[in-house]
């Protein structure tokens, strides 16, 4: 295992927590359909509402998609960690860390934007 399929594995993890946390708001979606239905909210407030939910899923599916291509520009170079070759140093899990830790709160903030 190198540094670089350790990066894949926080990328494919984080886009498991988006997609998990996006399934998790539905729980709320048939008191929306409900208002929706009997007309005592408007399209506009249903879509800021739905809005995060669906920002939430997309990041999840794209993170997992270009997560590949993402832990390759988190981890340039793949180097092994099995112990036979350079192991991975501090500064590249603080490398990883910094950069899952910035897609959290990335997509959070985007997340917030539409719920205020």
């Amino acid at each position: 295992m190198s540094n670089r399929d350790a990066a894949l594995i926080a990328c494919r993890i984080l886009a498991i927590y988006l997609f998990a946390r996006g399934l998790m708001q539905l729980t709320f979606l048939p008191y929306l359909f409900q208002g929706a239905i009997d007309r005592s909210i408007g399209f506009q407030v249903l879509m800021i509402v739905l809005s995060p939910l669906v920002l939430l899923v997309l990041a999840g599916l794209l993170l997992w998609l270009h997560s590949e291509k993402l832990a390759g520009h988190m981890v340039p170079q793949a180097q092994p960690l099995d112990g036979s070759g350079i192991k991975l140093s501090a500064r590249g899990l603080q490398a990883i860390a910094f950069s899952v830790a910035g897609a959290v709160i990335l997509v959070n903030a985007v997340a917030g934007l539409f719920q205020a």
